[in-house]
């Protein structure tokens, strides 16, 4: 009986929500398609800054078979033309940069376990596509312990990225 009253009694909850979401408020209408705003001029006194989330080009632990396709070049394809558009783009390395082995963390369910470890040329992925800073202060950073930490900013450093999040190089 509970069941079929909340049933019941969600139906007109739902079709409330698509009334409301269809009307206006405020006085204030809608735009028809056809009055959408033109696309912003550049101003040379303002600066573009775009984010981008997690970046995880493909991990190369426990296997480089879990690598994507073409080495990974074609994986920021479609955003580079945005990323390359802004003054500054930022976003967040999810894992090291590391091609050599190293000791991942350890693990209490090894079928729950997400440790990512990307190859060093990878990085090359990141400036080809715009990106210039990176964050790389999350629950990642520390998948290879100290020694994957500190090899991530040897290779971020060469590839000339600026990074953040590092202990020793927070900002």
């Amino acid at each position: 009986m509970a069941r079929k009253f909340i049933y019941i009694g969600g139906i007109p909850l739902f079709l409330m929500g698509i009334w409301l979401a269809t009307k206006t408020f405020s006085g204030v209408s809608q735009l028809p398609p056809t009055s959408l705003p033109k696309q912003p001029t550049i101003d040379s006194q303002k600066i573009l800054v775009m984010g981008v989330g997690d970046i995880m080009l493909g991990s190369n632990y426990p296997s480089i078979h879990l690598l994507p396709p073409k080495d990974g070049v074609e994986l920021l394809k479609e955003a580079t033309p945005l990323l390359q558009s802004a003054d500054l783009a930022f976003g967040n390395l999810e894992g090291v940069l590391m091609t050599g082995k190293g000791v991942p963390k350890h693990c209490q369910d090894e079928k729950h376990c997400y440790v990512f470890k990307s190859p060093d040329h990878y990085v090359h992925h990141l400036s080809a596509a715009g990106i210039d800073v990176v964050s790389i202060a999350n629950n990642h950073t520390g998948d290879f312990g100290q020694k994957g930490r500190e090899h991530t900013v040897e290779v971020l450093k060469k590839e000339g990225l600026i990074f953040a999040g590092h202990i020793e190089y927070p900002y």
